[in-house]
């Protein structure tokens, strides 16, 4: 029995890979080719170390067990002295990505005022995001505009209504983002008595 892949890496979290158990016969004796599969020695393995069906699908376990390496075993129904193994490495899936804007939030003037924002993301090399005003790619002149920099202006008067958001989407995943409020207020106040 030759038993395959062996070597092979998988994801903890419940990902499922396939093995195989290959036969070869002397001749023209026949042989059963089902086998009884085990892992780390556990008959269909369990939930420490994953599961493996009948058919040889091995589906790994919530977490990373300890030891990482795991070994599946395909043993002969027809003679429990022919068996094979093969090794599995269980890895921790990479982190989710996620994204997060600074500052949270901005109070600015209409027509006056400008604020940079920064977006950090995490879980990717892949700093790039996408600015968004009010779900606008780059703002426009009523909401606001904000450049592919971060650099947000204020819109000539106060939007109805006055706070608008200011969102950042990861390109590396674009159902990852954040946004801060911005609440928009008078850019110059007058005050006239009459009569003078």
């Amino acid at each position: 029995i030759t038993v395959r892949p062996d070597g092979a890496t998988l994801q903890s979290g419940g990902q499922t890979l396939g093995f195989t158990a290959d036969f070869v016969t002397n001749g023209a004796n026949s042989c059963s080719t089902a086998v009884n599969w085990f892992v780390n020695d556990i008959q269909g393995g369990n939930a420490t170390v994953g599961t493996i069906n009948p058919s040889g699908l091995y589906t790994s376990p919530a977490a990373v067990p300890n030891p990482a390496t795991v070994t599946l075993k395909a043993v002969s129904v027809q003679d429990a002295t022919k068996s094979d193994t093969a090794s599995l490495t269980i890895t921790a899936p990479p982190p989710p990505i996620a994204v997060d804007v600074k500052p949270d939030s901005a109070v600015l003037r209409a027509g006056l005022e400008s604020q940079i924002f920064t977006a950090t993301v995490t879980g990717t090399a892949n700093q790039a995001v996408t600015w968004f005003v009010n779900d606008i790619q780059g703002g426009n002149a009523t909401f606001g505009t904000i450049s592919v920099g971060g650099l947000y202006t204020a819109p000539a008067n106060v939007p109805n209504p006055s706070v608008v958001n200011v969102k950042a989407v990861s390109q590396a995943d674009s159902t990852k983002s954040d946004t801060s409020p911005v609440t928009i207020i008078a850019g110059r106040i007058s005050v006239t008595i009459s009569p003078a």
